[in-house]
């Protein structure tokens, strides 16, 4: 199957009426109570998922995406948090072989945050698909250790496209 450059392959990436995604907190499946149907990124009313300050790490998974080997992806969303310090979230896509075997993480661990507090921002990053690759898994954490880091974050708006970006587009360096 062919995919058109610029099709988002994330099913319900923006969270309409809640969300297929696993929502994890402290290691136990929260079901959807990460969601939040009160704040999104567009006009659509969909919602968001909230990581809470203050609640220890926070855990979203996809489903299965299915996609074409060997080729370079675009994977993004929007974020907003409540401000400085910085949140420390580690993006990670899981490969998965066509027997849905595991093959390898790619993973992007930055202190994330916007360049103005609670305002909607993108969030790009390049991932490679290997030969044999035919599936992937997106996986978005926050780690509440890092120190004076009390801020609520925002995730909405997730897609992965058959495209190419020259670089990884990352909101904050200048908050670094």
């Amino acid at each position: 199957e062919n995919l058109s450059f610029g099709e988002n392959l994330i099913e319900n990436g923006n969270f309409v009426d809640g969300t297929n995604w696993k929502q994890y907190e402290n290691g136990s499946n929260v079901g959807n109570d990460l969601f939040d149907g009160t704040n999104t990124n567009t006009l659509d009313g969909s919602g968001s998922i909230k990581f809470t300050k203050g609640d220890g790490v926070h855990k979203l998974h996809s489903s299965k995406i299915k996609i074409q080997n060997d080729k370079e992806y675009t994977i993004g969303f929007y974020m907003k948090s409540e401000g400085n310090p910085l949140p420390n979230l580690l993006f990670q896509a899981t490969h998965y072989d066509k027997d849905e075997n595991y093959i390898k993480n790619d993973w992007h661990s930055h202190r994330w945050g916007n360049s103005k507090a609670n305002t909607w921002e993108e969030v790009f990053i390049k991932i490679k698909a290997l030969p044999t690759t035919e599936y992937f898994i997106l996986k978005i954490q926050n780690y509440d250790n890092v120190e004076g880091v009390d801020n609520n974050i925002w995730l909405d708006d997730f897609y992965i496209k058959l495209e190419q970006l020259k670089e990884d587009i990352i909101p904050k360096e200048s908050f670094t």
